[in-house]
């Protein structure tokens, strides 16, 4: 399967067989993630893998009741970390050079000074570049057979508490990976005409 043939046969699974997923498989599927791009070599992301049921029946509660969380094989809760970008500060901070110029010095100034402290950018920084890895990780599953299903309605507080995962990491999404259950029949996708979405040079 090349990559346009993952991407056009993704589909969102909500039943799975409860078939475990080998450790191996899902290494594979963090180390694609991880290949994945990132602002500035940002690489925010980190997994926590659930595979215990009882773990994964207390996640599915924290996930509006969403059956596919408990069925899958895995659930794969999807962190941004904090530390990450305050480390990205460091390294910014680090590489301002004795020679530059006033005004790069000050630029560069301002872009640590909104790393640091603009919480808002802080936050969506480490959100956006995970959501990308994220997104790697759901077409490599489709190497292997494998479903997901992306979760979005969680409350965050209830996997934080749950999980023991730091207050410094966001919790970004939940993701459902398993076997497709027998006989799931997959819609095709219904998605808006290319005609109406692309836009040249001018909108």
């Amino acid at each position: 399967m090349n990559v346009l043939e993952a991407i056009a046969g993704r589909h969102s699974v909500r039943q799975f067989r409860p078939d475990p997923v080998p450790d191996d498989t899902l290494r594979q599927l963090v180390e694609a993630a991880h290949l994945a791009p990132s602002s500035w070599n940002l690489q925010p992301w980190e997994y926590l893998i659930v595979t215990d049921p009882g773990l994964k029946r207390a996640l599915r509660a924290a996930c509006s009741d969403q059956s596919q969380v408990e069925q899958a094989g895995a659930a794969i809760v999807c962190l941004g970390s904090m530390r990450q970008q305050d480390a990205l500060a460091d390294r910014v901070e680090a590489s301002i050079r004795p020679d530059a110029t006033s005004e790069q010095k000050e630029r560069s100034r301002r872009t640590v000074q909104k790393m640091r402290h603009d919480e808002v950018f802080r936050r969506s920084h480490v959100i956006t570049n995970t959501y990308i890895s994220i997104a790697y990780m759901t077409l490599a599953a489709m190497e292997y057979g494998l479903g997901t299903s992306w979760i979005g309605s969680f409350d965050p507080d209830m996997v934080r508490v749950l999980l023991g995962i730091p207050d410094d990491f966001v919790v970004v999404s939940v993701l459902a990976v398993g076997w497709p259950a027998d006989g799931l029949e997959l819609l095709p996708h219904k998605r808006r005409p290319v005609e109406q979405i692309i836009h040249l040079n001018r909108f």
